[in-house]
């Protein structure tokens, strides 16, 4: 998958097909008066859990930093690039990503519908995202890490790893 880029506001992640509710700055999943940009605008943690129609999102807070979505054999990856010298050292450093990372944030809970997982700019409607082809988790409850990847100078990441509760 491609790195992903606002045009200043924060991303959201979700599967797609909780991604469909989505309105953006057009209006609100919850049919209240603050968009859902807004609404995602208002988080400043590295990464939290909202809701759009029915189905939890997670709005990629804090800095809007490029980011794209992975997995090796057992986990699901977000990766946030704060710093890299160029993409293909970046895509070189995910692929060995070590096992155990710094923990900078407290661990959020997301259910995620089953299928194709996406990144997209919180300002757009789901009707307005560009799809690429992604990694696909099963239906369930996810525990969402937030670490650290770094080497002085070199690159920095901030890496939210998914693993399946239930």
């Amino acid at each position: 998958m491609k790195w992903i880029i606002s045009n200043g506001g924060p991303l959201i992640f979700s599967s797609k097909k909780s991604a469909e509710h989505w309105k953006g700055t057009a209006g609100s999943s919850l049919k209240k008066k603050e968009t859902d940009y807004e609404r995602a605008c208002a988080i400043y943690d590295y990464i939290d859990v909202i809701v759009s129609g029915k189905d939890d999102v997670a709005v990629l807070g804090d800095e809007p930093m490029q980011s794209k979505i992975f997995k090796d054999k057992e986990r699901i990856f977000i990766a946030r690039w704060e710093y890299c010298k160029s993409e293909d050292l970046a895509d070189d450093v995910l692929k060995n990503l070590p096992k155990d990372l710094n923990i900078i944030s407290n661990d959020k809970f997301m259910r995620l519908l089953g299928g194709e997982l996406i990144i997209f700019d919180s300002a757009l409607s789901f009707s307005e995202i560009e799809i690429d082809p992604t990694p696909s988790v099963e239906e369930g409850i996810y525990r969402i890490t937030t670490e650290a990847y770094k080497l002085e100078k070199e690159y920095s990441f901030i890496i939210h790893m998914l693993i399946k509760t239930s």
